[in-house]
């Protein structure tokens, strides 16, 4: 199931009140999100996300040293972050401020280390009504959370189907942070780090 967030319920919501939105194509994010200031709104109008942005060759879409809320558009249709072999989907790190994904849907990241769909690291990061699925990696299929800085993640009404890890975390593998988890479906793949 494809998953979207209405902006309308955002404004309704105050999320967005004093923020300069942009709008963007769900496959423009990257040049979207690099042009951005800290704190824009980020409407992507429904499309797929399937090219690298080349920042880094092991994620398809880096959103690094900057924060942003990025949400789907109300105008119909699927934002849908498509990953491929070799490559986690979006790493999200160092992002000094709060990052903020809404109505999105993450797929297919398959890559032989941690986080297949979303990585994150020293960052604060709110995960609302994103879908996470068929996902794989080492550590958290779904999702990996660092334990490099201070990360907090919190996950609000998302979705998991179909992710792998091949060592532990099929949908969230939690490294000694803070991660809080907010109707969702809490099933037995989500671990936190365990010490040796």
């Amino acid at each position: 199931m494809i998953y979207r967030f209405a902006t309308a319920t955002l404004l309704a919501q105050g999320v967005v009140a004093g923020r300069k939105l942009e709008s963007c194509t769900t496959a423009g994010v990257a040049t979207c999100f690099a042009d951005a200031s800290d704190g824009v709104e980020i409407e992507l109008s429904a499309g797929t996300l399937s090219s690298t942005d080349g920042i880094d060759s092991n994620t398809q879409l880096a959103l690094w040293s900057k924060y942003a809320s990025i949400a789907c558009s109300e105008d119909g249709g699927a934002c849908v972050w498509q990953g491929v072999i070799g490559k986690r989907v979006v790493w999200i790190k160092d992002n000094g401020g709060t990052s903020t994904l809404k109505g999105l849907t993450i797929k297919s990241g398959d890559i032989s280390q941690p986080g297949g769909g979303l990585y994150v690291r020293n960052s604060n990061v709110v995960i609302i009504i994103v879908a996470f699925i068929n996902n794989a990696s080492t550590h958290g299929g779904a999702i990996y959370v660092s334990d490099s800085g201070s990360t907090t993640l919190t996950l609000q009404g998302c979705s998991f189907a179909g992710n792998t890890a091949s060592v532990n975390g099929n949908d969230v593998f939690n490294s000694e942070e803070t991660v809080t988890i907010g109707g969702c479906p809490e099933g037995k793949s989500i671990r936190p780090f365990v010490p040796p």
